[in-house]
């Protein structure tokens, strides 16, 4: 128990580190605390944590109403942070709470503008029109120095997005190019609108000028959809595209779009299936790819569907279906491709329930190493009408896809698989997926569900083992998290009655102590930490015991029994050598003397 990733955090406490405690206390005691500057703030987000200059942001920012210009400058830096963050949905509801205020003209414009932004990075084309267009009925500056050429801009980018080719063209034909203007993103605009409303002739004149990745890959998409017998040059061509280091990940997610269009073209099924799999298993899906690409899971399937049929008439295989579970069992090592498509047609075809579920599992092995396929299971499997089996997945199914999910932290996939999800708990289930089913119920909220399970499991015969204790302990930690602290008092008190080994006992007292304290009883809290400490000898003094002393004794002042309180700061002041510590301690001795002198005063 004492390896997991808990005591760690505990563990730098039972160091005694006081310093560090001072300072926690000073900021949650509500201590008074020095201003930051705006540029301390910018200076912590540039050496990586940018929450903690959100979070000092939030608490020192001068007020809209004393100080608007510079409540303005603040405000201007919480949004680059929540950006840099990648927090769009927060700097979303963030401009428009500003929006809501009464703020001046300047500032309305400023926060239309930078919403624009935070909605097209969403994929919200829809809002992002809505928001473009207040700002070019109601929106421009007395000045007149509203960047109008940008908006304008954007709005043939959302209406292009949305698949409106029509309208988009219809915007930039509007379009004045400034003199200073960088032309490279208007031609590339350009070109994809001539894509999307087919006039894909007019995309060599639009990027006459233009180099660079993207701009290949709109010339061959052209060359692709005007000369379809081109479509093997095409393919090798996207195929190196794609290798290119350089590219962001919607330029290579675009280029495995373009690979899997011109595959398809060319009749090449395992190339196709191979930029249908490598674009859908990225972590983050660039929805629009450029407003040009409309890739579908479902074109995967019937590529499956289709290499399937072929290898079979190839491969003149039966209709024996065993026979094809076998061959495509076989397969898996020196054909794959071929692996898929027949998993694919038993999945999608069979009659027989226990075939389709081994034609599923045996595709989740092919799909899944340790490079790839995580996410592109997840999304195959998560869409009810993609495959026949994807309604009613098997328990086996989807505890494996449930595993997959925790790994890449889609709770919302893993909660989903839970529903109704009763094997887990019965006791001849695998306590592992048990475990992880607990932890997706609390993740997702379900907490009444999550306990039950895991107070279940608590008496289970594989709680023997102290790796699997560990397990269960950090599922603990969760429901702690999650505010739940009564039953973790509760699980932990169960450990504690079945555990001899001392370290295990300390850290569960420990533990308890922690929860006991949120649950506001203070004196049942000092009385665990004080177990904590004393175990096995009631006068250790070992680090570990000080600092469970020191979370006893702020337990007991804070329950009004502060000779004990002293008492106990005394004995750690005692033992320290470290001048911090020894103030902080006597800082508390001090205190504790001004709250008896009150009492004694009636105050």
């Amino acid at each position: 128990m004492h390896q997991n990733g808990r005591l760690t955090e505990v563990g730098a406490r039972f160091a005694f580190g006081l310093r560090g405690l001072l300072v926690a206390l000073v900021v949650a005691g509500g201590t008074v605390h020095a201003a930051e500057s705006l540029d301390a703030i910018r200076d912590l987000a540039r050496q990586g944590a940018p929450q903690l200059a959100e979070r000092l942001l939030r608490r020192d920012q001068p007020s809209r109403l004393d100080s608007p210009a510079e409540w303005f400058g603040w405000e201007r830096e919480r949004i680059a942070l929540l950006r840099l963050q990648g927090r769009h949905d927060a700097v979303e509801r963030r401009l428009e709470q500003i929006l809501g205020e009464p703020v001046p003209h300047s500032v309305a414009v400023w926060a239309l503008q930078e919403l624009v932004t935070a909605q097209l990075l969403d994929s919200r084309d829809a809002a992002a029109l809505g928001t473009l267009r207040k700002l070019l009925w109601n929106g421009a500056p007395p000045t007149g120095d509203a960047p109008v050429d940008v908006w304008q801009r954007q709005i043939a980018t959302a209406y292009l997005r949305l698949g409106r080719g029509e309208d988009a063209d219809r915007a930039l034909a509007r379009y004045v190019a400034r003199p200073d203007e960088d032309m490279t993103a208007l031609a590339l605009l350009r070109a994809r609108v001539s894509i999307q409303i087919g006039r894909h002739e007019a995309v060599a004149g639009a990027l006459a000028d233009i180099s660079g990745d993207e701009a290949e890959l709109l010339r061959w998409l052209a060359v692709l959809r005007m000369e379809p017998g081109r479509a093997r040059e095409v393919l090798k061509a996207a195929s190196e595209l794609a290798a290119r280091i350089r590219l962001s990940d919607g330029q290579r997610q675009q280029a495995w779009a373009l690979m899997a269009e011109a595959a398809a073209a060319a009749g090449h099924r395992p190339g196709q299936m191979t930029a249908l799999e490598r674009l859908f298993d990225a972590e983050r899906l660039h929805t629009d790819l450029g407003g040009v690409f409309t890739p579908a899971l479902s074109q995967l399937r019937e590529a499956y569907l289709a290499y399937g049929a072929e290898v079979a008439s190839t491969w003149q295989l039966s209709e024996d279906e065993a026979q094809w579970l076998g061959i495509a069992k076989t397969a898996q090592t020196e054909s794959p491709f071929a692996a898929r498509g027949l998993y694919g047609v038993l999945i999608e075809k069979s009659g027989d329930s226990a075939t389709r579920e081994a034609a599923a599992m045996g595709m989740l092995d092919l799909l899944v190493n340790e490079d790839m396929g995580g996410m592109l299971a997840l999304r195959l499997f998560s869409q009810p009408d993609l495959f026949a089996i994807n309604a009613a997945l098997p328990n086996d199914l989807r505890h494996r896809l449930i595993d997959l999910a925790i790994a890449h932290d889609d709770v919302r996939r893993a909660a989903d698989w839970s529903v109704d999800l009763d094997e887990p708990l019965s006791r001849s289930v695998d306590f592992d997926r048990r475990l992880r089913q607990a932890r997706v119920l609390l993740l997702d909220g379900r907490d009444s569900q999550a306990i039950a399970l895991l107070l279940a499991s608590v008496v289970d015969p594989a709680m023997a083992d102290a790796a699997t204790r560990d397990r269960f302990v950090q599922v603990v930690f969760d429901l702690q998290a999650a505010g739940r602290h009564a039953p973790a008092v509760e699980l932990f008190e169960t450990l504690l009655r079945d555990t001899e080994d001392v370290q295990q006992r300390r850290e569960l007292w420990y533990w308890i102590g922690d929860s006991r304290k949120a649950l506001g009883d203070p004196v049942a809290a000092a009385r665990a930490y004080l177990a904590s400490a004393g175990e096995p000898d009631p006068y250790s003094m070992d680090p570990w015991a000080q600092t469970a002393r020191y979370q006893a004794a702020e337990q007991l002042s804070e329950a009004g029994l502060t000779l004990d309180a002293g008492a106990i700061y005394a004995r750690l002041l005692s033992v320290t050598r470290d001048a911090a510590r020894q103030a902080l301690l006597r800082s508390r001795i001090h205190q504790l003397g001004i709250k008896a002198r009150a009492r004694a005063n009636g105050e």
